[in-house]
């Protein structure tokens, strides 16, 4: 079945469509790769139901079921009866079926089965139960919303970063003053001493 079904796909798209493409050894771990991902997402989806959603939950059938616990309701809720936890009815059937009329976010985690055994015997036994949070209404608030944190976390980021930099380089890094003074060098040229040329003058006269 699996097999014909690539083969109408490959065909609706591709009228030439061979399925022997997939026998190649890279082509062939590719298919199985897309369709194992797919069955694992289509998988996902259907075992976690929804919330606002009515959904039975199956305790184990090893024996009869005698009370269900809820997870931090602390309450013991008996068989063939219905309570209303968080304004939502649970109903208890003594075949082990335990119907949520609809779900909320609150009943997910791990509950407690209480079974009488044939043996006589009384064992608890955990249930696990997830849910699916339905969308906020406003998505694309949210996701607005979102961005906008992030973007302004990330200029926060670049402005400090922006920061520190100049104030390292005025630190660290800027130029040294330079010296006024003139420098002096420890050879004197008469030539350049216009006193040493006045005496001269009056001396040659």
């Amino acid at each position: 079945m699996m097999i014909e079904g690539i083969v109408n796909i490959g065909k609706f798209w591709d009228p030439h469509f061979d399925i022997h493409f997939c026998y190649k050894p890279n082509m062939k771990w590719s298919v199985l790769f897309v369709l194992g991902v797919l069955a694992w997402g289509n998988t996902l989806a259907t075992m976690v139901p929804k919330e606002a959603t009515f959904y039975q939950l199956d305790c184990p059938k090893e024996g009869t079921l005698q009370y269900f616990m809820l997870k931090r309701s602390g309450q013991a809720m008996m068989v063939d009866n219905t309570y209303k936890v968080m304004e939502q009815n649970i109903t208890i059937h003594s075949n082990g079926s335990i119907i949520f009329h609809s779900l909320k976010v609150e009943f997910e985690g791990t509950h407690l089965c209480v079974m009488n055994h044939p043996d006589n015997s009384i064992h608890g036994h955990e249930v696990k139960l997830r849910v699916r949070p339905l969308p906020p209404t406003d998505l694309w608030g949210a996701v607005y919303e979102s961005m906008f944190v992030t973007g302004l976390i990330a200029a926060l980021v670049i402005a400090f970063i922006f920061a520190l930099g100049c104030f390292v380089y005025k630190k660290q890094w800027r130029p040294r003053p330079e010296d006024e003074k003139p420098v002096m060098s420890g050879y004197e040229n008469p030539a350049m001493n216009p006193s040493d040329d006045g005496e001269s003058g009056s001396t040659n006269m």
